[in-house]
């Protein structure tokens, strides 16, 4: 695929779409290994399309054209023979490319390293020649090239530098925040508690967008516990709380244009979470140059954070994940928690959650700094230790 073109389609829509073009394709009997590739490998909030490495058995000579068949034959894609013999396009536009590997030891961990890796981290690998052909998986070919085994994330670097130790991923996760539930219906506090409950979540952070008596109805046995937000704001110097501040459970602050004055809110002893972080003074970047982009703002707003005890909100909407990689370090360093949100407008954008657990495994974010790594009793814990008089 080509890497020039703008990425258009989020994470949690590629995901989907790939999960369906893999299901149907596990069903063909000479189809032996499949495994997504690039910027969905690598779980970047937008992503140019999908790219599948696909491997049949050894004595079907003809596996290209069965599996370009069996693709063809499926009625959510379409072929784009202007882009490629083995490209497609995917109900509702989204391009599919798929890379045939022989099943032979060793080529299919060379052809996942080399896919998934990010142009410069793939240079960096073949400073000393090709990549090696003969090695099982991809820690034996990254230990053969004298690098560590790194995630998926975090194949952007050109150092070998070890991945951090206990680093987040989804399997930690034990809930979901950021859904934004309405009084009744498809976005109401039970329907999301369900969904969330399908998804496997022991809890759920909502923010009611409606009256909270009707909003945010009381916890279920056998569901998921539902804890409620309020979102304050700061207007001329001063933190403003919501009139149903008292029956929630934590306050979201949402940051002003100024970083010192969203810096000083902060320090309002109901705040508990720093939300919109990518609307804080500093951060007006494109969301594909993630390289160091210090601010002194941010710098302000974080040990701000950090002496507070607040923490920062993650969204994973896909124009919010990515952040300038000075953002995870400069939290860390200020001692700063961090709270994954899917920051969710309807039952669907759940699956945002995916984007910002990518988007912290590729900053370097450690288990026990994710706040959604908590059970249930353990994040009510947390909120009770850090109210403030």
């Amino acid at each position: 695929m080509d890497r020039a073109d703008p990425p258009a389609v989020p994470l949690a829509v590629a995901r989907r779409a790939a999960t369906r073009i893999l299901r149907a394709l596990s069903e063909c009997p000479f189809v032996v290994r499949m495994a997504a590739t690039g910027a969905l490998r690598r779980m970047e909030a937008r992503v140019p399309g999908i790219e599948l490495l696909i491997s049949t058995l050894p004595e079907d000579i003809d596996g290209a054209q069965q599996v370009c068949r069996a693709v063809d034959n499926l009625k959510f894609t379409e072929r784009l023979p202007a882009r490629g013999h083995r490209t497609w396009l995917i109900q509702p536009g989204i391009p599919l490319e798929i890379t045939l590997v022989d099943e032979r030891p060793g080529a299919f961990a060379a052809a996942q390293v080399e896919r998934t890796a990010t142009p410069a981290h793939r240079a960096a690998l073949r400073a000393g020649g090709d990549l090696p052909q003969d090695c099982p998986d991809e820690a034996t070919l990254y230990a053969a090239l004298g690098w560590p085994a790194l995630p998926p994330e975090l194949r952007n670097t050109t150092v070998p530098r070890p991945p951090p130790p206990h680093l987040v991923g989804m399997a930690d996760i034990r809930g979901v925040a950021g859904l934004r539930v309405a009084p009744a219906g498809k976005r109401s506090a039970d329907a999301m508690r369900q969904r969330a409950a399908e998804e496997g979540y022991l809890w759920a952070l909502v923010l009611p967008g409606g009256p909270p008596a009707t909003s945010a109805p009381a916890h279920e046995a056998g569901g998921p516990r539902l804890f409620v937000a309020v979102e304050a704001e700061v207007h001329a110097g001063e933190t403003v709380l919501p009139p149903t501040t008292a029956a929630a459970d934590l306050v979201v602050l949402r940051p002003s244009r100024s970083a010192a004055e969203t810096a000083a809110a902060l320090s309002h002893p109901a705040v508990r979470v720093l939300g919109h972080p990518d609307e804080i003074p500093g951060t007006e970047v494109p969301w594909f140059d993630r390289r160091h982009v210090s601010s002194a703002g941010w710098q302000l707003v974080l040990e701000a954070a950090g002496r507070a005890g607040v923490a920062l909100a993650w969204s994973g909407a896909p124009h919010a994940a990515w952040l300038p990689d000075d953002v995870h370090t400069l939290a860390r360093q200020s001692g700063v928690r961090v709270l994954p949100t899917a920051d969710a407008d309807d039952m669907s954008d759940i699956d945002n959650m995916h984007c910002a657990i990518g988007a912290l495994r590729g900053g370097g974010w450690a288990r026990e700094d994710v706040l959604g790594t908590l059970d249930a009793d353990g994040f009510a814990r947390w909120l009770d230790q850090g109210k403030r008089t």
